[in-house]
């Protein structure tokens, strides 16, 4: 099957709706935002929307990345491939489009992910394990005790996250100061909370000054 990785540039573009189709399917419902939120990212500048369109015009899969102005880092906040597709190395194709476009419009800038947290129970099958052992072959790499809270609430409580990292040369440690200027920027130009909101403070208060990076996905 013959497929391109393109961007979407307008809400407006018929291929839009296939997106949302895939992405109210794939996603977590306590972790996605609402249709008008979508809409709003695909017409504004600090957005890609990377779709995965056959040659017979059938939307499979998308990836959406935010780069804040500042270009410190970059979120790939969205992925999603049809469940047709999945196992097909479409996963891998849209990753590493999304990691180039980065790479063009913030050079040098590490990515981050924000991914379910594993319970103990869950066993190698499981869509959370999988998940995680996916990007781990890409190259992510856990950013060690951080609890991460996905200021999200329209759809119930999302559950546990961490946050995970992604760079050409991954470092062994973190600014604590750093990251909390991440979730400073995520939380207000991502979620529209304030940029001192409460939360960033419970997730930061536990971190020693320099925060590990690990190779193991817990």
């Amino acid at each position: 099957m013959t497929i391109s990785i393109v961007p979407l540039r307008s809400a407006d573009d018929r291929r839009f709706e296939a997106v949302t189709a895939i992405y109210r399917d794939a996603i977590e419902p306590s972790e996605q935002k609402s249709l008008p939120q979508l809409r709003a990212q695909i017409e504004d500048d600090r957005y890609a929307c990377l779709i995965a369109e056959t040659a017979d015009g059938e939307i499979v899969g998308f990836a959406i990345t935010f780069i804040p102005h500042s270009k410190e880092f970059w979120l790939l906040e969205y992925m999603a491939v049809d469940g047709n597709v999945r196992s097909s190395g479409l996963g891998s194709a849209l990753l590493t489009t999304a990691v180039a476009y980065a790479a063009e419009h913030a050079p040098g800038a590490p990515g981050i992910l924000e991914v379910d947290a594993p319970r103990d129970d869950l066993d190698a099958s499981s869509p959370i394990r999988r998940r995680l052992a996916f990007y781990a072959r890409h190259g992510c790499r856990l950013i060690e005790g951080l609890s991460y809270i996905l200021p999200l609430s329209h759809a119930g409580t999302p559950p546990p996250m961490q946050l995970l990292l992604l760079a050409q040369t991954p470092p062994a440690t973190l600014a604590r100061e750093d990251l909390q200027r991440w979730l400073a920027t995520l939380y207000s130009q991502v979620y529209g909370k304030p940029a001192d909101d409460p939360r960033i403070a419970t997730m930061i208060s536990p971190l020693p000054p320099e925060v590990r990076i690990t190779e193991r996905l817990q």
